[in-house]
């Protein structure tokens, strides 16, 4: 008897799961059927992704030949196609579209860029502060220290931005440009403060702010002195100060000249070699020539010597009076 009541159970229970799957199977069939194919679809979306990636820096590495190449226009080009197609290249090729841009000299046209990226919030953190960045030291040369400041900001204030000391030294270099070397010392001064920040940029800052430091334009002005005026004179020759104790021009006021006038060479020959002039009605001596410059040689009494001694005009009076007393 216990045969037959287990067999009947069994039956029983049969016929439950039997109306449990009728009414459950197509429930169960579709989930099976969608997880075969979302999984199918995600590997196909992957298959599809990793081909235009595939795609996308084949492209992006052509650019960058062009790029090599010195082709910045058709570079920048090929760039900003990748970045509106999208892909794992996009933020990547929208950097180096403005990059281009700098580089073939549309400056305005890479801040615009750089900006675009930096207001994209589907770009990463880390590449759009590497795109306000550029974009700063593009303008650090053009923009005042107060707009850089205001456009670097976010940077300025957050001590654990990556960016913060290249931010600080973009806006110490716009204020020394300004002429603000206090500020500039300031802000190059926070960048060696900071022991994470790289090698390169503690290098440039550690220059700057020791030429802050030592007042390099003010101690330059004050060091040079002012250069003493030059009067010309009369001839149109500049006069040159003389040395302590330089005696007056001949010929001008007994004071003592401060200025220094050379004389020519030929003139005071001329002097030298004018003769007296003669019938002085007084009979006084003719004025003594000026002496003769140091320049010219004074012959040796050996060359007197050899010059023959000058013969006597028979019309000198003198010697007329000579021969009289003879006779």
């Amino acid at each position: 008897m216990s045969d037959i009541f287990r067999e009947v159970d069994e039956e029983v229970r049969r016929e439950q799961y039997t109306a449990l799957w009728k009414r459950f199977a197509p429930f169960i069939i579709a989930v099976a059927l969608l997880i075969v194919a979302g999984v199918g679809g995600w590997r196909a979306w992957e298959w599809y992704e990793a081909r235009r990636a595939a795609e996308a820096g084949s492209l992006y590495f052509e650019a960058v030949g062009l790029a090599t190449q010195g082709q910045h226009e058709p570079a920048s080009q090929a760039f900003a196609e990748i970045a509106r197609d999208g892909g794992a290249y996009s933020a990547l090729a929208s950097l180096r579209h403005a990059s281009e841009l700098a580089a073939a000299g549309d400056r305005d046209g890479a801040v615009a860029a750089y900006d675009a990226v930096a207001n994209d919030a589907s770009v990463p953190r880390l590449m759009r502060g590497l795109a306000s960045i550029r974009a700063g030291y593009l303008l650090v040369d053009s923009a005042e220290p107060l707009q850089l400041s205001e456009r670097l900001g976010p940077y300025l204030g957050d001590d654990e931005s990556p960016w913060r000391n290249s931010a600080l030294e973009i806006v110490g270099l716009a204020q020394y440009r300004a002429g603000d070397y206090d500020a500039a010392s300031s802000s190059f001064e926070q960048v060696l403060a900071d022991p994470a920040a790289p090698p390169s940029l503690l290098q440039r800052a550690e220059m700057m702010f020791t030429l802050l430091a030592a007042g390099a334009p003010d101690a330059i002005t004050a060091a040079e002195p002012a250069p003493e005026p030059v009067t010309p004179n009369a001839s149109g020759v500049p006069l040159t100060p003389a040395a302590p104790g330089a005696l007056s021009v001949p010929g001008t006021s007994g004071t003592s000249d401060p200025f220094e006038v050379p004389s020519a060479p030929s003139d005071l020959d001329e002097r030298a070699n004018d003769p007296a002039p003669a019938g002085d009605p007084e009979g006084e001596a003719a004025p003594e020539p000026a002496p003769l410059p140091a320049t010219e040689e004074t012959p040796t009494p050996q060359a007197e010597e050899a010059l023959p001694s000058e013969p006597t005009s028979p019309e000198d009076p003198s010697a007329a009076g000579t021969n009289g007393d003879t006779q």
